[in-house]
């Protein structure tokens, strides 16, 4: 992500700049700040919640391989958006773990009257209660405090429904990234990443939390969340699986 990100930058970059480290530093600070510490919690809550819930991975598992077998056995990108429950998984989980309590943040640059009436003052600095949203029965109906990961892939499963519930896209109900013309534009990317790191985690190895590990809490400050920093989950490589240590250590060396 990281090697891609650079090419980017240096692609757009004019020539008498291309060659000014600072400038590309400048550039690249504010682009990875967004989207390194955005990819990095949604995966690792994922994992925390395959922790928790090691009663779903076989089915996760079996998804993947029938995907990849009808993709010839070649990780293509077209594969990824076929897994439909990891995606929905994941998607799950980030109803249970929002970035902040309130998202699509907005100043009102002029008097405003909503549709229902209500009176926005210019000046007034408003946002949307999505953490509070994202478990409210009114929303998602009477199972909203339970988690279900197949809960979006069920609504998939609807014909005429096929991608309007994929993590990518967003809806008023769910504003993880943003909402509108100003929704994140690299979700896709990033997204895409995420599942390769499950799938990878998924098939090489078993992961849960040791009996009677409390259940990992996020940790608020000034509306804003991080993942439970202190929270130790078990793996171990799955049996009939070998994992390519020499492989990594010779690209390392």
């Amino acid at each position: 992500m990281a090697l891609l990100t650079i090419q980017w930058v240096l692609d757009i970059t004019p020539p008498p700049e291309k060659f000014d480290y600072k400038v590309l530093t400048l550039r690249l600070i504010p682009i990875l700040t967004a989207a390194v510490h955005t990819s990095s919690v949604t995966y690792l809550n994922a994992m925390y919640d395959l922790a928790l819930h090691p009663q779903y991975h076989d089915e996760l598992r079996q998804e993947i391989k029938e995907v990849f077998a009808s993709e010839d056995g070649q990780w293509k990108k077209q594969g990824l958006t076929k897994l439909m429950k990891l995606d929905s998984f994941i998607k799950e989980s980030a109803r249970f773990h929002p970035f902040q309590a309130g998202t699509m943040d907005r100043i009102a640059m002029r008097d405003y009257t909503l549709s229902d009436g209500t009176f926005v003052p210019k000046g007034t600095y408003i946002l949307t209660p999505s953490s509070a949203a994202n478990l409210d029965p009114d929303v998602w109906g009477p199972t909203a405090r339970e988690f279900d990961p197949w809960r979006f892939q069920k609504m998939r499963l609807v014909p005429g429904q096929e991608t309007l519930h994929s993590l990518v896209q967003m809806t008023p109900k769910f504003t993880y990234f943003g909402h509108g013309k100003h929704a994140c534009p690299g979700r896709f990317f990033a997204v895409n990443a995420i599942k390769v790191l499950l799938v990878y985690t998924l098939i090489n190895y078993d992961i849960k939390f040791a009996p009677g590990t409390p259940e990992p809490q996020m940790m608020w400050f000034s509306g804003k969340t991080m993942p439970d920093m202190g929270a130790k989950a078990l793996m171990k490589i799955r049996e009939g699986v070998q994992v390519p240590w020499n492989d990594v250590s010779k690209a390392l060396d």
